[in-house]
C-alpha cells in the first residue's frame, strides 16, 4: 500500500510588513507559529520605525494594565501588520509587540484560515 504525504508550504518572506497607514515601518521575515497560537518573525526595521522605537520598548518592558494601555496606544496610532499578497491586515488589534529584532502578534481568524488551509 502506498501512502502519500502532502506538505503545504506557505512562503511569507518579504510579503508581510509592519505599517502605519501606507508607510512601512519594517519588513517581517518568514512567519513562524508559537505554541500559544501567536505568530512571530524577524523584524527588519526601516528608518520610519525610529519614531516608534521607544513606544515598542516600553510595551516590551510593561506588564498588566500598563502593557494593555501601551497596546491600545500602538493600536490607536494605526500601527498594524499588513500582508501584501493577500492585501489585508493580519494581526488582531492590540497584539503586536516588537522587541529584540522580533515581531510577535496574534493572527486574525481569516489569515489563520488562509495560512493553514482551514486546518489551524
Amino acid at each position: 500500500m502506498r501512502r502519500a504525504t502532502v506538505t503545504r508550504v506557505v512562503k511569507d518572506v518579504d510579503q508581510a510588513s509592519v505599517r502605519i497607514g501606507e508607510t512601512d515601518l519594517g519588513r517581517l521575515g518568514s512567519l513562524n507559529a508559537a505554541l500559544d497560537g501567536a505568530l512571530w518573525a524577524t523584524f527588519e526595521h526601516s528608518p520610519a520605525f525610529a519614531d516608534h522605537v521607544e513606544r515598542f520598548a516600553a510595551r516590551a518592558r510593561a506588564e498588566g494594565a500598563e502593557a494593555e494601555a501601551l497596546a491600545r496606544e500602538i493600536e490607536a496610532a494605526g500601527i498594524h501588520v499588513w500582508h501584501g499578497v493577500h492585501d489585508m491586515r493580519i494581526d488582531l488589534p492590540g497584539t503586536l509587540t516588537i522587541a529584540k529584532g522580533q515581531a510577535r502578534f496574534r493572527p486574525t481568524d481569516t489569515f489563520t484560515m488562509i495560512r493553514t488551509g482551514g486546518h489551524g
